[in-house]
């Protein structure tokens, strides 16, 4: 199950980078004249080069205002336990609000059973599985952009044997058929996916200068 999970997340990341290295190939470098495998090594390289780019502005702008924030509720949270404390001991002697002593109970006993069941809802024994998740969710990702380095590289060979197993599993004509579908169903999604990725780029540009 591992081993196909990092097959998913490679392929996922080479289909949707694939499109961004054909812009490369087809556009930008069209005119380039050098081996074909060469150009193609070279968009892939600066396709990666540009994904680990944005993955870094998005840590490195993000991260810290994260930990600003993370830093900023650490320092408020003894004030809003004192406070909390200060409030709930004027609740209790009647100088906030005169209430009767048995509704200063009930509420009392709310209180704490709301606290009660909060605490009780955090299970801790769970926290080191949580980490160890995390980290395998990672090491997932890790190996996926390998797998999708290598994908890519060897797209020729990969499509080629999967049209030999297309033509030894159906007859001619289906093959053609599946063939055309698989086609088709590429061009949809690659047109989706580049869409997006421009989508989510612009929006990201505009609202980082703006915030």
């Amino acid at each position: 199950m591992s081993v196909l999970s990092y097959v998913l997340v490679g392929f996922i990341i080479a289909y949707i980078l694939d499109a961004y290295i054909h812009f490369w190939s087809d556009k930008v470098l069209k005119k380039w004249q050098c081996k074909t495998k060469a150009k193609r090594n070279l968009c892939i390289g600066i396709a990666y080069l540009t994904f680990a780019g944005v993955l870094a502005f998005f840590i490195l702008t993000l991260l810290p205002s994260l930990i600003d924030s993370v830093k900023t509720l650490a320092k408020e949270i003894p004030n809003l336990i004192d406070k909390s404390q200060n409030l709930y001991g004027k609740f209790q002697d009647g100088t906030l609000i005169n209430l009767p002593e048995n509704v200063i109970n009930a509420v009392e006993k709310a209180i704490t059973d709301f606290f009660g069941t909060v605490v009780s809802k955090i299970e801790f024994d769970k926290i080191p599985g949580f980490v160890i998740k995390t980290v395998a969710v990672i090491f997932n990702i890790v190996m996926g952009i390998m797998v999708s380095v290598y994908m890519l590289i060897e797209k020729s060979d990969i499509l080629r044997a999967g049209n030999k197993i297309v033509d030894t599993m159906f007859t001619p004509k289906k093959a053609r058929r599946a063939k055309w579908a698989v086609k088709k169903v590429n061009e949809i999604f690659k047109r989706y996916f580049t869409g997006k990725i421009l989508q989510a780029c612009i929006i990201s540009v505009v609202a980082f200068i703006i915030f």
